[in-house]
């Protein structure tokens, strides 16, 4: 369960160490401060795979850190119907705005 729900929310298991040895929780991440890491995550994702299965292998985790967001629907249609890594990008820059 934990593994699951680390999709969208890497940080989840930082939160678990604190609680679980009572220090203070980290500060939970905005959303301009997760644009930057999901950009690294998406590009190594694309230097280990490649470009085309990199991005497939990606899609389920960029809907996945978008999913609390405003108008994330329409986000996540426009995600997983990227077949470029500068047009994901494009798209997270967008979202970035939000």
């Amino acid at each position: 369960m934990i593994g699951r729900a680390t999709f969208g929310n890497p940080w989840l298991l930082k939160e678990i160490f604190a609680k679980l040895h009572n220090k203070k929780a980290p500060q939970k991440k905005s959303l301009a401060q997760k644009i930057p890491i999901i950009k690294k995550h998406l590009k190594l994702g694309i230097k280990n795979l490649g470009e085309h299965l990199g991005l497939l292998e990606m899609r389920k985790h960029l809907v996945s850190y978008i999913k609390d967001i405003q108008n994330a629907s329409s986000f996540r249609q426009k995600l997983v119907q990227t077949k470029t890594l500068k047009e994901t990008l494009s798209i997270l820059d967008e979202i970035a705005k939000k």
